[in-house]
């Protein structure tokens, strides 16, 4: 039973009469949201923001296993998982959100105790030139652009990638199988930055049709 429906019920002007005395179930919530204390976080405020208007302010009961663990209040939850997003602004690098050095060096002391592992190092050549040339802004789209490339191709769990910084990028494989996926980064880089190159003799074009030099 929840309080708000409970008072909601309850405190209509013919309430009292109509539900003291008869059984529980007729102001309690059937379809309470009810997760298990494993869950993420983030995922359980997802599924309880999303509920209806009416049930959105209820707790959310958290199990474990066959047991009743306890019950969350939606405030305690969103300050839970806006504790989470700042902790993983400190480790995630912002203009990507690939984690950080603390991160990679963490991750490059346990590749050290496997088996077999490849460390992978990504940088864009004559970037500076770039970031001279057509300004921060897009050299900021061209570093997001590789690194939704580099996203697609080093998957969890086999792959780690992490942003050391600027355009450089680290990526750990639990295997030596590197040469194929190397080769796919370069071609698919080698076909964004004609897409780059592209959009910018565009602008140029513009401004110069506008009777801004080039």
């Amino acid at each position: 039973m929840m309080r708000p429906r409970f008072f909601q019920q309850i405190g209509t002007q013919y309430g009292y009469n109509l539900y003291m005395g008869r059984p529980v179930e007729l102001v309690m919530n059937t379809q309470a949201l009810v997760v298990d204390y494993s869950e993420q976080i983030t995922d359980v405020s997802v599924l309880a923001m999303d509920r209806d208007e009416g049930e959105i302010y209820d707790l959310v009961l958290v199990t474990s296993g066959e047991s009743f663990f306890g019950a969350v209040s939606i405030r305690r939850l969103l300050l839970a998982v806006a504790d989470v997003r700042a902790e993983m602004a400190i480790f995630m690098n912002p203009l990507t959100g690939l984690p950080g050095n603390h991160i990679i060096d963490e991750r490059l002391s346990q590749a050290l105790q496997m088996d077999h592992f490849s460390v992978l190092y990504v940088d864009l050549d004559q970037f500076k030139s770039y970031n001279d040339s057509y300004g921060f802004k897009m050299g900021d789209q061209l570093i997001q652009a590789t690194a939704n490339l580099l996203r697609k191709l080093f998957v969890p769990p086999e792959a780690f990638l992490g942003h050391i910084g600027g355009d450089d990028f680290i990526t750990i494989l639990n295997h030596h199988h590197y040469k194929h996926i190397s080769e796919e980064v370069i071609s698919g880089f080698e076909e964004r930055k004609k897409r780059f190159t592209t959009n910018m003799i565009g602008i140029i074009n513009m401004f110069w049709e506008k009777g801004v030099p080039g």
